[in-house]
């Protein structure tokens, strides 16, 4: 074949950002120009400009560990080497106004600078080009107790409804045929593939119209209703990022706190760990029993406080167990804040370090839900206002509450702190926090977690989902349950066994409501659901619907319960509750 009619039949594709350009789109750090047979092409086609980079990287091969360890026993020992060298290049295609970005060979696509990419225009353009019929691959991630990664692949191409999505779940990547051709197939994450079969390969001519209609795919909003499995969070452009920076760092600095939540961004036990500002080696660390916004000025200079300054700064676990501070488990106090602001009427959310754009159909959703589907009740008399303060491990516990509650309520059986089992998995699970019978004849399964922050809030929430599931349709865990409670010193249990059936088919939702109580410290203004975080407010909506129309509990029921802290800081002695 002649160099005229040369075609590729696999190429990917990243998109730069609005208003970069072929030289802001590289690292600078990563200095193309000394690479080794570094050169530069400038390429015109049709009306697109295009720039080719080339350049060789060299690797270097030498024993396995698997021979190395073998040779511990070879007299003459073996000696493996090899030298080879690897072709890189990078395709830069301006064509209406934008920058897309073609890396071939495995080290073209470290020349890019990523935060100038657009981190959705794979998955976006695949899913408005395939639409949602011919399907061959999904990756997702169920966001429950544990983060879960779920790949999917069909042994034909099937429409959506077919790979069981659930609304739980977020879209990460897709492989599927374009629409009305089945000889293409486009794959998706943050860089687009197209992978061509047959006459439709790529030449130079129809390359730079299939950018084109990337362009075009990428910028229409038909995903929407053919995956409402992706992400409703948009990713903040760097000029939106900047405005709610100064909005985040305005409110701290006049201590605008009321919109503001300092929160590890995974869950982490409060039994188990306390935390410090600082791990110093010869100055004993200040070490408190629990993270707080009010803590930051102790530790802080105001004056220097932007976006980079609490990306650098950090918040170290500090362990009970080994009683000290622990270098290896921190987080930057930039990726622990939670805080929602607003540009016009369009809602923000900063979460895990990272600005996301709030979809506004899905805002009103949310709102909606925690307005009008929530219900809100008391919790009972003499479980109020319960000291859980223990002095010794100077912790404020959950367990101490749970553990009083009952005492006030004999009839009621504790289940924290059981080891059951689920399935063939571990001994290592708890159903609920506690287990009780009301006049009306239904059981209450109520699960109790402190009010401190958003990624507290949602263990609660996939808690109670997690084992609402299991407690419907495993009958091992069943057994467990009703094992424990026969077990228990609770003088009522034979309610409890009338009332939890033996076989699996006679557990029915509607004879349970799930209570959700949540804890807060009662010197502070009783919470509401208004001041809930939004993130929290989208998890317990996945949970409440779940809960109702698909496990069809009788209704979940959120109560806020207050109860008697004490203010630990390490070597002072606890504030009063």
């Amino acid at each position: 074949m002649d160099d005229k009619n040369q075609e590729i039949s696999q190429v990917s594709f990243f998109l730069a950002k609005p208003e970069n350009t072929f030289d802001t789109v590289l690292d600078a750090e990563a200095k193309a120009e000394e690479r080794d047979e570094f050169s530069q092409n400038e390429i015109e086609i049709g009306d697109a400009s295009c720039r080719f980079i080339y350049f060789e990287t060299t690797s270097h091969k030498k024993n396995p560990k698997w021979l190395d360890f073998l040779n511990t026993q070879i007299e003459e020992k073996l000696s493996f080497s090899a030298v080879s060298k690897n072709p890189n290049g990078l395709l830069m295609v301006s064509v209406d106004d934008r920058v897309l970005l073609a890396a071939f060979g495995r080290s073209s696509a470290s020349l890019l600078d990523k935060k100038r990419l657009e981190n959705d225009f794979g998955i976006r353009t695949a899913m408005n080009m395939c639409g949602n019929e011919e399907i061959r691959q999904t990756k997702s991630q169920s966001n429950t107790i544990t983060t879960t990664q779920i790949d999917r692949q069909v042994s034909r191409p099937s429409d959506s409804f077919v790979f069981g999505l659930s609304e739980a779940e977020d879209l990460k990547y897709i492989s599927a045929h374009m629409k009305g051709n089945n000889l293409v197939t486009l794959q998706g994450k943050d860089r687009l593939t197209i992978k061509v079969l047959g006459k439709d390969k790529l030449t130079w001519e129809r390359l730079i119209d299939q950018c084109k209609d990337f362009l075009v795919a990428y910028s229409k909003e038909d995903y929407k209703a053919l995956f409402p499995n992706y992400k409703n969070f948009t990713p903040a452009t760097d000029d939106e990022t900047k405005q709610l920076d100064a909005a985040l760092l305005n409110a701290l600095k006049n201590k605008h706190l009321d919109k503001i939540q300092l929160c590890i961004p995974e869950f982490i036990s409060d039994d188990d760990y306390s935390f410090s500002y600082s791990n110093k080696k010869k100055q004993e660390d200040l070490v408190y029993s629990h993270i707080d916004i009010s803590q930051l000025y102790d530790h802080l200079d105001v004056d220097k406080m932007d976006a980079n300054y609490l990306r650098n700064k950090v918040i170290y676990a500090y362990s009970l167990e080994e009683d000290r501070v622990l270098p290896y488990k921190k987080w930057p106090i930039y990726t622990c804040l939670i805080f929602e602001s607003k540009i016009g009427d369009t809602c923000f959310i900063l979460a895990d370090g990272k600005w996301a754009r709030v979809e506004d159909e899905f805002y009103r959703a949310i709102i909606e839900f925690s307005q009008n589907k929530v219900k809100v009740e008391d919790c009972l008399d003499n479980c109020r206002n319960i000291p859980i303060n223990d002095d010794t491990d100077m912790k404020n516990k959950e367990e101490i509450f749970n553990n009083k509650a009952c005492e006030a309520n004999p009839a009621w059986v504790k289940f924290d702190r059981a080891k059951l089992q689920i399935g063939s998995g571990r001994k290592d699970k708890e159903f609920c926090d506690i287990l009780a019978i009301f006049e009306d004849g239904v059981a209450d399964i109520i699960h109790c977690k402190p009010l401190k922050d958003a990624s507290s809030m949602n263990y609660l929430f996939s808690q109670a989902k997690f084992y609402g599931d299991a407690f419907l349709q495993d009958h091992v865990f069943l057994g467990e349950i009703r094992g424990y409670i026969e077990a228990s010193a609770c003088a009522q249990k034979q309610a409890y066994l009338d009332h939890i059936k033996e076989e699996i088919e006679a557990i029915h939702g509607h004879d349970y409501r799930v209570r959700l109580w949540l804890l807060y410290d009662w010197k502070e203004a009783v919470p509401t659901m208004e001041g809930i975080p939004l993130i929290a407010k989208y998890e317990m909506m996945l949970m409440h619907d779940h809960m109702r129309r698909v496990c069809k509990f009788r209704d979940i029921i959120v109560s806020f319960v207050p109860v008697k802290k004490a203010n630990y800081t390490r070597g002072k002695k606890p504030k009063a509750a």
